[in-house]
């Protein structure tokens, strides 16, 4: 049993976050995005949030190593984030001792647990336009780039989506912003009567991400966790029986590298049309504090009554776990007397001891195969996939998705063959690389990780 302490939105404020955990026993806090890894006045002019809620907050105490995270933290991005730093980990990594970024897409194993999650929120705009994987983004942001550079890319939800494997469970998934329609599988008239505005955007569906509404069938994670609208918010979404979309050739893949098929599907290549921002783009002073009920802010929850299976599946060592639903549950920002943090028991599927934490084989391969295959080159499927193809992924690029697929099972097996010692993520690695700050007037840059280049290396 591995306890696990979720968090909505964390804005800056981990002093309080580990103070609500320090008498509680957790062997890992999951933080749904707005983190705010911020280690310097530098750091500010790379953050998009109204200049009076531009400060330094926490984490640069936690950078410079004055204190010390009391618990294993894994985060993912949101939508008011110090983005060149998260930039420079875009494929996950330490920003402090035992502070764990998921990257812009990520999966990492801990304790028998698997956790995925995506970084960003959703803005059709963005998503919808052609070149959006390669914005030029370099510092100094302009107004335009310090609000896009946080929207999901198309190849960050493609990564995402080809995480499902028939032989490996997902125990937990993140996202920043909810999944759309999530509301209508949970208490909608309780939410309405805390969230009142959020009417016209459901009825007009626009509250939620499409993409994450996907990826939510797709993944069938056991537990899915989001913060963005501030609120506290549960939800249970039921699966249809799960098939396999690989190949049933039967052919192993690691016996022949799978190859691309431009030819394989027709593809049209839809005129952009004009689109406007996306009204789920909250600012951080959105709350209306009179609608909010005035709960303590640490509720303890069980989400595992209605899963009877675990015992059976833990004694089988053949079948893959296909939950029949993903507990949902979203949490507010990190205010006093806020639902922002709850307490879970998680009983994980596979038993692991250690106490390290470990890249996930699967998402290496993703990371390996997409990197490869969404380049911008001529006669390449990616340049002719539009973005309203990747909304209806399941049904018109299928094909694509089939022979994407063989790929990653290809790359999967050849590092599934490797010693799992290879996979360990070793704090050592971590690095104050930016200045800390006070120690001297910080220029705003890039910097470069050796977290980031040690990771392209050896896997990449």
């Amino acid at each position: 049993m591995v306890k696990v302490a979720v968090v909505g939105c964390c804005h800056g404020e981990l002093d309080k976050i580990y103070s609500s955990v320090s008498n509680s026993s957790v062997d890992l806090l999951l933080i749904c995005g707005d983190f705010q890894a911020i280690r310097n006045r530098a750091d500010l002019d790379t953050i998009s949030v109204p200049n009076k809620y531009k400060r330094l907050g926490d984490f640069n105490k936690y950078y410079s190593g004055i204190k010390v995270a009391p618990v294993l933290t894994i985060f993912i991005g949101g939508n008011h984030e110090c983005s060149s730093y998260l930039k420079e980990l875009k494929y996950g990594g330490f920003v402090a001792p035992n502070i764990y970024y998921l990257g812009e897409f990520g999966a990492v194993m801990y304790k028998g647990l698997r956790i995925t999650g995506v970084s960003g929120i959703w803005n059709e705009y963005s998503f919808m336009q052609r070149n959006s994987d390669y914005l030029d983004t370099n510092l100094p942001y302009n107004n335009s780039t310090i609000r896009s550079i946080y929207h999901i890319k198309a190849k960050t939800f493609l990564k995402s989506y080809l995480m499902r494997d028939a032989k490996h469970h997902i125990d937990i998934a993140l996202s920043h912003d909810w999944p759309k329609d999530i509301v209508h599988h949970g208490n909608l008239a309780q939410l309405l009567r805390f969230k009142p505005f959020f009417k016209d955007d459901i009825n007009s569906g626009k509250l939620g991400n499409p993409l994450a509404k996907i990826l939510v069938h797709r993944l069938r994670a056991r537990y899915w966790f989001s913060g963005h609208l501030h609120v506290r918010f549960q939800a249970r979404v039921p699966h249809t029986n799960l098939k396999r979309s690989a190949s049933s050739s039967g052919e192993n893949p690691a016996n022949k590298r799978p190859t691309i098929n431009s030819e394989e599907i027709e593809l049209d290549m839809d005129a952009l049309v004009e689109l406007k921002t996306n009204a789920n783009e909250i600012e951080l002073d959105m709350d209306s504090p009179a609608n909010e009920t005035k709960n303590a802010n640490e509720i303890n929850l069980d989400m595992n009554d209605d899963d009877q299976s675990n015992e059976s599946v833990k004694k089988s060592h053949t079948l893959a776990f296909t939950p029949a639903v993903t507990e949902f549950l979203a949490l507010d920002k990190c205010v006093a007397k806020r639902k922002f943090i709850e307490f879970l028991h998680i009983d994980p599927i596979r038993e692991d001891h250690s106490n390290n934490l470990y890249y996930d084989k699967r998402s290496i391969a993703v990371n390996k195969v997409i990197e490869d295959f969404a380049q911008e080159r001529k006669n390449s499927p990616w340049t002719n996939i539009t973005k309203g193809q990747l909304l209806n992924i399941d049904n018109e690029l299928r094909e694509i998705v089939l022979e994407l697929e063989e790929q990653v099972d290809y790359e999967y097996q050849k590092l599934d063959a490797l010693p799992n010692e290879k996979f360990v993520i070793e704090q050592e690695r971590f690095k104050i690389i930016a200045p800390v700050e006070g120690e001297s007037k910080t220029p705003l840059k890039i910097w470069d990780n050796n977290q980031t280049e040690y990771y392209v290396k050896e896997f990449l």
